[in-house]
C-alpha cells in the first residue's frame, strides 16, 4: 500500500473508492472512513459524547461511530503517505484536527485535499458543504492538488486539536477560517424563521390554510438544506423536538420516529 486516503463519512468514502476505481488504484492506495459529524456533540469526554449523542441525534449509536480512539490511524507504517480530505465545514475542519492528533507521532509524509478550494475552478456556482457531495469524477481532478503539510501546521492542528478536546459545547461552526463552539441553541431562530417561510409559500401557492401541519421530514430536509454547516439533519430534528418541548411548535403523531409525526409553527411566533 503507497497511499492512504482519510475521509469523513461514508458518502465521501464511496465516492473516493469509485474514483480509485475508475483511475485503478485500489490495489496501491486505500481509503479509511472516519464516521462521526464533528460539528455537533461536546469533544471533552468519548463517554460524554456517546451519552449526548444516544439522547439527542440517535436511538442507536454503535461503538464505531465514535472514533475518538483510533487503532486504526496510531498503527499506521511510516512509508505509506497520508492524504486527508476536507472542506471548508466545522464537521471536517474539526476532523482534520482531530485526525493530525492522531497522527502527532507519525513520521508518514501528510498533505492535504480542500474539495471546496478545488472545487472553485471546475464549477464556481456550487460550494460542496461536505467532501460527500463532491461525485467521483470530480474527486479525480482534484488528485493531482494535495498540499503536503509542514511539520510547523501539524503542530498547530495538533495544538486546536488539544484546545478542541477541552469543551464542552455541542455545535460548532466556521466563521472566516475560524472554528468556533457555540450553545445547542445556536440555529433555533433559523428553524423558526424557516417554518414562517414554509408556511407562508403553502399559503402563497393556495395549497393549504397557513395553520396547516406540515410533514416533519419535510420540513427538517427543507430547514437543513438552508443551513450551509454540516450538522446533519437529525441534530435539526433534535433542535424542532426542543422547540416543540418549549411550545413553539404543535405537533400531531408519534414523535418517535421523523416520518411519523406532523408539525405547525404556533400562529403567536408567525
Amino acid at each position: 500500500m503507497d497511499k492512504i486516503h482519510i475521509v469523513y463519512g461514508d458518502s465521501a468514502a464511496g465516492s473516493l473508492k469509485y474514483a480509485l476505481r475508475l483511475m485503478k488504484k485500489t490495489n496501491e492506495e486505500k481509503v479509511i472512513v472516519v464516521r462521526d459529524i464533528f460539528s455537533i456533540g461536546p469533544l471533552n469526554d468519548i463517554h460524554a459524547r456517546k451519552g449526548w449523542m444516544q439522547e439527542h441525534i440517535f436511538r442507536d449509536v454503535d461503538e464505531s461511530y465514535f472514533p475518538l480512539q483510533s487503532d486504526q490511524l496510531q498503527s499506521l507504517q511510516d512509508d505509506v503517505s497520508v492524504c486527508i480530505w476536507i472542506s471548508d465545514s466545522a464537521h471536517e475542519q474539526v476532523g482534520l484536527r482531530f485526525v493530525m492528533n492522531e497522527l502527532k507521532n507519525a513520521q508518514n509524509p501528510i498533505q492535504i485535499v480542500n474539495v471546496s478550494t478545488q472545487f472553485k475552478p471546475i464549477e464556481p456556482w456550487f460550494v460542496p458543504r461536505t467532501t460527500g457531495e463532491v461525485i467521483s469524477e470530480q474527486l479525480i481532478k482534484m488528485m493531482p492538488y494535495c498540499e503536503p503539510v509542514t511539520k510547523l501546521e501539524k503542530t498547530r492542528y495538533v495544538n486546536e486539536w488539544q484546545q478542541l478536546s477541552k469543551t464542552k459545547n455541542v455545535l460548532r461552526y466556521l466563521e472566516e477560517d475560524m472554528i468556533i463552539s457555540t450553545e445547542a441553541n445556536y440555529y433555533d431562530d433559523f428553524i423558526i424563521e424557516c417554518a414562517e417561510f414554509l408556511h407562508r409559500e403553502k399559503l402563497d401557492r393556495k395549497e393549504e390554510e397557513p395553520e396547516e401541519f406540515m410533514k416533519a421530514a419535510r420540513f427538517v430536509g427543507e430547514a437543513y438544506g438552508k443551513i450551509e454547516n454540516h450538522i446533519g439533519d437529525a441534530f435539526i430534528e433534535y433542535r424542532l423536538r426542543e422547540l416543540i418541548t418549549n411550545g413553539l411548535f404543535e405537533v400531531k403523531g408519534d414523535t418517535s420516529a421523523m416520518h411519523l409525526y406532523s408539525v405547525k409553527l404556533k400562529a403567536a411566533f408567525m
